[in-house]
Order: C-alpha cells, then structure tokens, then sequence
C-alpha cells in the first residue's frame, strides 16, 4: 500500500506543475533566456548524463528475510535521443546490503541498457516512459573475517520498468526523479544535457 502512496505522490506532484508550466509559458518567461532559439526539453541528437540516488529497494519490496540496506543504490545512466520521442542509453547501479542471517556483506552492480519513450514534453518538462534490462553481480562477503562467501547466483538477469520526469530549471541542468520496478522504487537525481543548439 505505501508504494501505491508513493506513486500517487509523484503524480500528484508532476501534473500539476506541468499544468502550470502550460499557462505561464515555461522557459520563455525567465530571465536571462536566449529566445531566439528555445528548444524542448529533450530533441533529436541531446545526449543526458544522469546521476543520483534510489530509495526503497526492491530487496525490501520483496520482503526477502534478513537483508538490510546500507548504502541506498547509487546510479549513472546515460541517454542519447533518436528522435524527439525516443532514446537509448545504458545504465549502472550499485548497492550494499547487510545479511543478518549469516552476518554478510552483500554487494549488487547492475548494468545494462534502456529504452525510454516520451510521454509528454515541453520547454521544461521531459516525461517518459522506460525499460530497463540488465545482469546483476551479487559478491558476498563476511563482515567479521572478509571471507567470500559462496553465492546460489553471482549472476542474475534483471528487468525493469520506470516513469521518469525531469525539469530543466537552466538549458543545460534538471533535476529528475523516477518511480517504477529497477534497483529500486524511487530514483531521484541530476540531468546534465548536451544538445546539439546550445
């Protein structure tokens, strides 16, 4: 149930603003804005660096017995625009938990690529829709002797799906938070943009 208020949070948080963002014209109203050119918050040809940082994992979500999160999962994530509609990208998340049933250190690094597809953009607002697919490299380690410890799998295949929403408070910057099944339920974080007409 928190996650379906988790959820509607983010909604309630997002629509609105994008609504208002609408009626007062975005971007073109602030000061210190080149008009000549304004682009959309993401067009064909940008390439977004993305970092931040994710909470309520999917290790808790899953209620897996004995696994405490230590460090929230970290993540990089890359994106380059096809088209005004569609990007790819790739992306890297890395966390640690705590065993308490065999007084562990477990370690988890995904990787892999991702598609995201536009859902609604303007001047300000990038929102999408993602996929995400990927391994997963679990190490264990003992934290009394740091000793490795044998795994059932090091490797796992690991899918994802995320609504993300960014908003470029300059022309190069947003920041930008995502909910959905990844490494965890909430991500939130940095956008760098390059584009092509700066």
């Amino acid at each position: 149930m928190k996650y379906i208020w988790i959820i509607c949070v983010f909604l309630g948080a997002v629509m609105p603003a994008m609504a208002q963002n609408q009626q007062s014209g975005g971007i073109n109203q602030r000061p210190g804005i080149n008009r000549q050119y304004v682009p959309d918050a993401i067009e064909e040809g940008n390439f977004l660096i993305n970092a931040g940082a994710g909470f309520f994992s999917v290790f808790s979500a899953s209620q897996i017995d004995g696994y405490r999160e230590e460090i929230p999962p970290l993540y990089v994530s890359a994106d380059y625009a096809l088209s005004d509609g569609m990007s790819v990208g790739g992306y890297v998340a890395y966390s640690t938990f705590k065993q308490t049933t065999r007084n562990a250190k477990i370690t988890a690094l995904l990787a892999g690529p991702r598609l995201a597809y536009r859902i609604f953009v303007n001047e300000d607002w990038d929102v999408y829709a993602s996929l995400l697919f990927g391994i997963v490299n679990f190490q264990a380690r003992t934290i009394d002797t740091n000793q490795n410890i044998p795994l059932d799998r090091s490797f796992a295949p690991f899918y994802g799906t995320m609504l993300g929403a960014r908003y470029y408070f300059t022309n190069s910057l947003a920041v930008n938070a995502e909910i959905g099944w990844g490494l965890t339920l909430l991500n939130a974080g940095l956008t760098y943009r390059i584009s092509k007409k700066q």
